[in-house]
Order: structure tokens, then C-alpha cells, then sequence
């Protein structure tokens, strides 16, 4: 009974560690705001790289859920405010007033997934949503970075330590 016991005990804080060790909120990445959460892509393990393409324009279905709400819910100034995006007519033929282009550049982060990224932020990924007319919207991502498994250099603030 003591073994059966001392198992089930191991098992269940290990399962309780590892949870902790996943999920949007990557401790091991400070500083993350809920739009770089959002425009996560998928990775995949066991071809150790990534869903979506790199370094191309892809439509973000997931993405385009979550600002969609936003949008419906306050319009452009909740994308402005919760998210930080700039907003601008966009010139379309014929004329349409509810027709906007808001767009955002930010430090992307790694899935925790990619151990041989050594860097918890990689490149810098554009967001663009098209708005109209009414309320459809499409949101396409663009993630500006280095092949997967591409070594990161220093950013330029930082200088290593040489050993003594």
C-alpha cells in the first residue's frame, strides 16, 4: 500500500510541475502581452518546426477570432487600447466608410517547444487586420525571423562575459 501510495504521489506533482511548464503565460519568457499569446503559431514536434510558414504573409484564423470580438465589442479604439494597433482608412474602390487597415509590429516569442532557439523572443512579427466592410475582418501575420534552429546572435546591448 506504502509503494501504491509513494507512486501515486510522485506522479501526481510530477503531472503538477510539467502543467506549470506550458500554456500562454511561458514563464520562462518575461514580458509577454496578450497580442504575441494570441498570434502564437502551432508547433510540431515531431517535425520540429513550425505550422505556419516563416518570413511570408499567412491568414491567422485563431488570431482573427479573438480581435474580431474586440472589434465587435468597441470597435477601433478596443483594438487601439487593448491592443495597440494603428488604424487607417483603407482606400478601396467604391468608397467605403467602414473600411480599415490597422496594423502592429511586435518582438514575437518562441513556442516553449523550440529548446534550439536559446532566446525566448526571435525576430519581430507583423499583424495586419483588414476591416470591412461592416464587420467582416481578415487578420494575416507575417513572422520576420530566422530559420528555426539558426543560432541567435547577441542583441547589440548585450556583450558575454569572457572566463578569466
Amino acid at each position: 500500500m506504502k509503494l501504491f501510495a509513494r507512486t501515486f504521489l510522485t506522479v501526481l506533482v510530477s503531472s503538477l510541475i510539467l502543467s506549470g511548464c506550458k500554456g500562454p503565460a511561458a514563464p520562462w519568457c518575461p514580458g509577454r502581452e496578450p497580442l504575441d499569446d494570441a498570434a502564437d503559431y502551432q508547433w510540431q514536434l515531431n517535425g520540429r518546426r513550425y505550422f505556419e510558414p516563416l518570413n511570408t504573409w499567412t491568414q491567422h484564423e485563431a488570431l482573427e477570432k479573438i480581435l474580431s470580438k474586440a472589434y465587435r465589442e468597441g470597435g477601433l479604439e478596443a483594438l487601439r487600447s487593448r491592443y495597440g494597433f494603428d488604424c487607417k482608412a483603407r482606400d478601396v474602390a467604391p468608397r467605403c466608410d467602414d473600411c480599415f487597415v490597422c496594423r502592429r509590429t511586435i518582438p514575437k516569442t518562441v513556442a516553449p517547444a523550440e529548446l534550439e532557439a536559446h532566446a525566448c523572443q526571435v525576430g519581430e512579427m507583423t499583424i495586419q487586420a483588414d476591416i470591412g466592410p461592416q464587420w467582416s475582418m481578415t487578420v494575416m501575420t507575417y513572422w520576420d525571423r530566422l530559420p528555426v534552429g539558426t543560432p541567435v546572435p547577441y542583441p547589440p546591448s548585450f556583450t558575454p562575459r569572457r572566463p578569466r
